[in-house]
């Protein structure tokens, strides 16, 4: 029994593609093992081996007999990720740009690649779609990250230092300390979503994850949202030629700050605040006049001195 590839891309270890056996006895079997080895530049794909069996009957008439083994044969996947690139810090609740760059170091070719964002209070604003990477190539993810406020924590207002009833700043400060709705320490706002007192900064919802709407995956990077720093990761999904999903992972960090709001006093609402209007440059009407009413002065006084004159000729005259 003979072994022979189509293309010669599966060869036998040791050089040997034949195998002989003397004798097969009535209702009896025998195993063959060929030990194989793939070149290492083969593509991925499903290679054929035929099986090639010569033999003779008792009567010693030659006969023969073909059998055709599909194999398929994969590549290893390698996949490398750059280091996430943030931007540039952001505000809270608006979109902060992240870049990566993927490569394809394997011999495969990647399909349906797609990226999101992981992170206990971020999430993508939309999740990247990059089609099919070939061996060798490269791409580029770009997402866009949101932070958003855990659940139970409360926006921070500045009034301008006046507090509803007149009240000062520092004295709403104390009437909040004391019926517990504001750190001692920190002066930071801390009740959940259950009006229960919690440590300043670090409010995730109900009582032991069982209310709220937040729910903290330990498994991902952790963020210190009470002093602005987020932390998360990249997810990159991809499949090979025979749709077997691969999964990779970078973490990245960056700080985002809280969204500020001013107390509008005429409502007692808080609001947004205004960007400043800068004021448009325009025709200088201001220093026109003035050039103007010098001119003017100048003027009168070159026709006085000139009437003067002209009096004083006809007086000389005269005489």
């Amino acid at each position: 029994m003979s072994m022979k590839s189509d293309d010669s891309t599966i060869l036998p270890v040791g050089g040997t593609n034949t195998v002989y056996q003397e004798r097969l006895e009535k209702d009896t079997e025998e195993s063959f093992n060929f030990q194989l080895q793939v070149q290492p530049n083969a593509d991925p794909k499903t290679y054929n081996l035929t099986l090639d069996i010569a033999y003779e009957d008792k009567s010693a008439n030659p006969l023969t007999d073909s059998a055709t083994i599909s194999i398929p044969i994969r590549q290893q996947i390698r996949v490398e990720l750059d280091n996430p690139i943030i931007q540039a810090d952001g505000m809270e609740g608006e979109p902060v740009p992240l870049s990566m760059n993927v490569y394809n170091l394997g011999k495969s070719t990647l399909y349906n690649l797609k990226a999101t964002i992981e992170g206990n209070y971020l999430r993508a604003e939309q999740s990247f779609f990059g089609g099919n990477m070939e061996s060798g190539a490269s791409k580029t993810v770009e997402l866009n990250i949101i932070a958003e406020t855990p659940a139970g924590e409360e926006p921070i207002i500045d009034d301008g230092g006046l507090a509803p009833e007149g009240l000062t700043e520092e004295e709403m400060l104390r009437m909040q300390q004391a019926d517990g709705l504001v750190s001692p320490d920190t002066g930071d706002i801390t009740i959940d979503v259950n009006g229960n007192d919690t440590d300043a900064g670090t409010v995730i919802g109900g009582a032991e994850g069982e209310a709220g709407t937040d729910t903290i995956d330990p498994s991902l990077p952790v963020s210190d949202v009470a002093n602005g720093e987020y932390a998360g990761r990249v997810k990159i999904t991809f499949e090979d030629e025979y749709g077997k999903e691969y999964t990779e992972y970078q973490d990245f960090s960056f700080t985002m700050m809280a969204q500020t709001y001013y107390e509008d006093p005429a409502w007692g609402e808080p609001v947004m605040p205004e960007e400043p209007i800068e004021p448009q440059a325009g025709f200088p009407w201001l220093y026109v006049g003035i050039g103007g009413g010098v001119l003017l002065i100048i003027i009168i006084i070159l026709l006085v001195r000139r009437s003067v004159r002209r009096k004083k000729l006809l007086q000389d005259e005269m005489v």
